[in-house]
This record gives structure tokens, C-alpha cells and sequence, in this order.
């Protein structure tokens, strides 16, 4: 059994985690002292369903913001790309299983994930939560899977292009202005990112996220010249055009 308790966060430290064995002994800890957080995260991962796995990730990834610096048409382009707790309960694709009863609060997923309140088990007695031949919005157990990397989608070499629904093959209900494709050495096929301006601000986020295996998103393909991610005030540049001198 684990439970997550999530306390405030100094200086971008875990939660505790509390494991409670069979003879009922609990450990508390904080693994952000001993391991970098990407490790942390994944030893988590052997004691943690894959949502409450995702939703420590996305709450996690909610430290940071990245800044796409891009050309389009030889002009320089460059917008932010942040997270907030009401994009998960979307990106995760929770909205198609309304077969199942759960608290559907957007800012409250990520606690009632990480506290156990929705769970796998309870996921998957939903229709969609498995793959369904012909029909794109199942399989939301693999949204979740996937979003679990999501960082690591960001963090490495990437295409982006401009999407535009009325480019592509069918009819689409994507919301979405940018379409990051990206891939794993693990993945057998690419995922596909979308990216929102949001309503009240000037950052972008991520509206819609899934693994494709067919047919690629059509749109006018834009070129990195600088990839930076800002987590606690540090800026890491993830890529460098050398031409680009900004």
C-alpha cells in the first residue's frame, strides 16, 4: 500500500511518501535530499499506480517552464509553455470514461490520484481506459503511460509544427495551435504534443497528448533555434541552433 502526502515544497522537494508494509511499519522520506528527481520518480514508480505515477510527474513538472525560441519563415518566434493542475484531468484523457463514477474537479486530480482516490482498478472498468480498434479517444490507459514521460518528450530532440485543423485528413476537435511530435528509444511509435495559448495569460499549454501509430499531423514545420527549461529560477538551455545568437 503507499500513500503520497502532499505537503508545500521548498526548493522543489518530493512529497512524502509513506509505505506501510505488512506488519503495518510505515517509513516516512523525502528522496529529493538523496536522488536527482528523475530517479526519485522512477523508484516511486515500482510502489505506485500509473496514474498517481502521472500525476506526481505532472506536479513535479509544474516547477518548471519551458521557453521554445523557433523560426517560421526566417523570423524568430518564441513563446512559454507552462503547466497548472486543471491541464491534467484533459491531458490524461479522463474525460472518455464517463462510464465510471469519480470526482471529476479538474484542480483536484492530481491529489485524488496521488491519495488513491482514483486508482487504476477503478480506471480500468471503464470502456475507453483499453484500446478499441477504429475509435482514437480509447486507450486511455496509454495517455496515461505516455504522459508519465511527458518531461522526458519534451526535454529531447523534437519536431514542432503549426497545426491547423483544416489541414488534416479528418475531421478534427483538436484545440490547438502547435503539434510537438516526439519519440522514445522505447516507443514503437511517435507521440503527438498540442500546444494552446491559454485564455489569460500569454504561456502556452498543453491541450491534448497521445501516442500515433498512423497518419502524421500536416502543418507548416517551424525549426528550433534555442530550447530552454526555467525550474526554480535555473535555466538549462536543452538546445543551441549555432547560427542562433540570442
Amino acid at each position: 500500500m503507499i500513500s503520497v502526502t502532499m505537503e508545500a515544497n521548498d526548493g522543489g522537494s518530493l512529497p512524502k511518501i509513506i509505505l506501510a508494509g505488512s506488519r503495518e511499519r510505515k517509513l516516512c522520506f523525502c528522496l529529493q535530499s538523496a536522488l536527482p528527481r528523475r530517479k526519485a520518480l522512477s523508484f516511486l514508480s515500482c510502489f505506485m499506480d500509473e496514474i498517481a505515477e502521472a500525476a506526481l510527474s505532472f506536479d513535479q513538472l509544474q516547477k518548471s517552464t519551458y521557453v521554445f525560441t523557433l523560426s517560421k519563415k526566417r523570423k524568430i518566434l518564441e513563446f512559454s509553455v507552462d503547466f497548472a493542475n486543471t491541464d491534467f484531468f484533459h491531458i490524461a484523457g479522463l474525460q472518455y470514461l464517463d462510464d465510471i463514477v469519480f470526482d471529476q474537479t479538474r484542480n483536484r486530480t492530481i491529489s485524488l490520484a496521488l491519495s488513491g482516490a482514483i486508482s487504476d482498478q477503478l480506471l480500468s472498468s471503464a470502456v475507453m481506459y483499453r484500446p478499441i480498434e477504429g475509435i482514437e479517444q480509447s486507450d486511455v490507459q496509454g495517455r496515461i503511460r505516455r504522459l508519465i514521460k511527458l518531461e522526458r518528450y519534451l526535454d529531447t530532440d523534437n519536431i514542432i509544427k503549426v497545426y491547423d485543423v483544416r489541414l488534416q485528413n479528418r475531421g478534427s476537435l483538436i484545440d490547438a495551435d502547435y503539434v510537438i511530435k516526439s519519440q522514445l528509444p522505447e516507443d514503437a511509435s511517435p507521440v503527438f504534443i498540442f500546444l494552446r495559448k491559454r485564455s489569460k495569460s500569454n504561456c502556452y499549454c498543453i491541450s491534448s497528448m497521445f501516442e500515433k501509430k498512423s497518419n502524421e499531423y500536416t502543418g507548416e514545420q517551424l525549426f528550433w533555434m534555442k530550447k530552454g527549461k526555467i525550474t526554480n529560477g535555473i535555466e538549462n538551455v536543452l538546445y543551441k541552433h549555432p547560427n542562433y545568437k540570442g
